[in-house]
């Protein structure tokens, strides 16, 4: 969650071997395997968080009734994340699509969650070129009071609409929603947070140059 990544490796790797000893259950293996993969998705380490995930599934499959729906589809939005740090549009917004029933049953208007759910909509209809669809989501999360974001959900509701905004060809927008990020950070983005900010801005920045 801090960044140390150099730290949370090995202790997660040695706590691997004892899964399969006696009374580690279904819920203690499930967590094991989704913050692994948390933790490698944070550091951009895909192909690990993949594995992770996959392992995570794996143990919900086999005994569904230990698992609540909204614990079954925190790992899909974890798995969205994924696909959209690896560039995947079309499989992110299946996912996404497959949990959206659940997230609107548990999380009312208005709620952070909602938010963060739909800011990854937002992100998977830009990377996949659809702007208007993605404008639409982003109007979605900008019904979260800025008071109710976290300050990585702030910045990348900005990067999103600067991002959008250039697609759209208003580069004076795009320029103006980029130069408020220009503040320094505490504590700084982690990789996948920056990965984000880096390929929307980017978008602005190209904009900008272009005319």
């Amino acid at each position: 969650r801090h960044g140390d990544f150099a730290t949370a490796r090995p202790l997660l790797a040695l706590a691997e071997p004892y899964l399969g000893a006696g009374g580690i259950g279904p819920a203690q293996a499930e967590n094991y395997w989704r913050q692994r993969g948390w933790s490698s998705l944070r550091e951009r380490d895909l192909a690990t968080a993949r594995t992770a995930f996959a392992a995570a599934q794996a143990v919900i499959d086999a005994q569904p009734a230990d698992f609540s729906t909204l614990r079954a589809a925190e790992l899909g939005w974890l798995r969205a994340e994924l696909a959209l740090q690896a560039g995947d549009a079309v499989r992110a917004r299946a996912e996404l699509d497959a949990i959206r029933s659940v997230y609107e049953a548990t999380s009312p208007p208005g709620h952070p969650e909602r938010g963060v759910y739909a800011r990854l909509q937002a992100r998977a209809a830009w990377l996949a070129g659809d702007l208007d669809r993605a404008a639409r989501w982003l109007q979605h999360a900008a019904a979260v009071p800025e008071s109710a974001r976290s300050v990585i959900d702030q910045r990348q509701q900005i990067a999103l609409e600067a991002a959008v905004a250039a697609g759209q060809g208003d580069c004076a927008a795009a320029q103006a929603r980029a130069a408020e990020l220009g503040r320094p950070v505490t504590p700084p983005d982690l990789p996948h947070h920056a990965a984000v900010l880096a390929g929307t801005l980017a978008a602005a920045e190209r904009c900008g140059r272009s005319n």
